[in-house]
Order: C-alpha cells, then structure tokens, then sequence
C-alpha cells in the first residue's frame, strides 16, 4: 500500500475557528460524530494523515504513557534510510475518540481496516473513510459559519501553522510532524512565513 500523493494546498483554519470545530458537540453514535472525532483527533495528534490513524497497531499505543508511537507510512515508502518515529501525547479528548472508535479485536487500532486486506482493500476503504469525513466536517464548518473549506487535509496544516504562529521552534514542527528535514517543513509552511513576516512588520508602527 502507497499513499497518494498529494496536492499540498496549503490552507490552515484560524485559531478561533479550531476553538469552534473542538467544542462541537455531534450527536452520539452518527456519521457526523465519527468524522468530527477523527478530524480532531487528527489536528491534535500532530496533524496525522488519516492513512496513518487507519494504519496503527495496538502496539503503537502505550496505555500508560498515553501515548502514540509510529512512523509515517509515506516516510516507510519514500525514506528508507531516515525511519524517524512521531511520539503524539494523548490528551482526554482523544483517549475519548479512540475509546469510541478503536477496535475491539485483531492488531489494527481503530476499526476502519482488517486483518488480511489486500493493498487495494485498504486504499478504497481509507479513500471512503476520508470522503465521509470530508462530507460531514464541511457540514459542520457550515453549521459552525466557519468560511474557509475544511477537509482532513486541513487539519494537519492547521495543527503545523497554529504552532507557527504561537512562535513553536520549526524544529519542533518538524519533529512533530515527522518531516525528514527542516528543509521539507520550512518548504510546508512557506507560505504562511509570509503572514509571520507582516505581524512582525506591524511593530514597527
């Protein structure tokens, strides 16, 4: 299995409108429920692509810690030689999502695939997991008068330039969100440097 490659939009939401999106309250046991809790426990754990949340193990999970850890499967396939690992603390608000979502027998963490998928098995079934999620999250951003388009997508830019812009070390973003070098994450958030550059140039008046 490969992931796609993707477009690399680079969109993040602001930080008000994540506040919005985080206190959401989805009623039980729905299709809106499922997508907002994968959407926020993505944007909180490191902005993890949800290829990844599908692909973990139960292994990867330290109860006691209350950790995560894992290495990208884009890093596995494009990055042989530079296996860098992504620790993600667990916050309440996730232990929550994964108690409600996480599977209840085989390896795989959550529910979404199962043992024995074949590669194109678990291209279409996490394919279908993000165009649900996509539906309802933009359902709630409407719900929400949020204005910008939200997507998975969105949560992992939003999760790296909310950090940027609370003056986080781009060494940290990049550790975080396991790039292999400065020069992929400095090349990621590119184009909000450009916003950093004009709130510093405000100090000048």
């Amino acid at each position: 299995y490969q992931i796609p490659a993707s477009n690399n939009t680079k969109k993040a939401l602001s930080k008000s409108d994540i506040q919005k999106i985080l206190s959401f309250k989805a009623d039980s046991n729905t299709m809106e429920k499922r997508s907002h809790d994968l959407w926020v426990f993505s944007y909180l754990g490191n902005g993890m692509n949800f290829a990844d949340i599908c692909l973990l193990r139960k292994v990867d999970f330290d109860k006691k810690e209350k950790s995560l850890t894992f290495v990208r499967e884009k890093t596995k396939r494009t990055n042989k030689r530079n296996q860098k690992s992504i620790k993600v603390y667990l916050d309440s608000q996730q232990l929550d999502i994964l108690e409600r979502w996480k599977a209840k027998s085989g390896s795989y963490l959550f529910e979404f695939l199962q043992i024995g998928m074949d590669a194109t098995k678990i291209k279409s079934t996490i394919t279908q997991l993000i165009h649900v999620t996509n539906k309802h999250i933009r359902n709630i951003g409407k719900k929400l008068e949020i204005q910008d388009d939200i997507t998975t997508y969105t949560a992992r830019h939003s999760f790296a330039t909310i950090l940027l812009r609370s003056e986080a070390p781009i060494a940290f973003i990049s550790k975080s969100l396991g790039h292999a070098s400065l020069q992929t994450t400095e090349s990621y958030l590119g184009s909000f440097e450009e916003e950093k550059v004009k709130e510093y140039l405000k100090a000048l008046r």
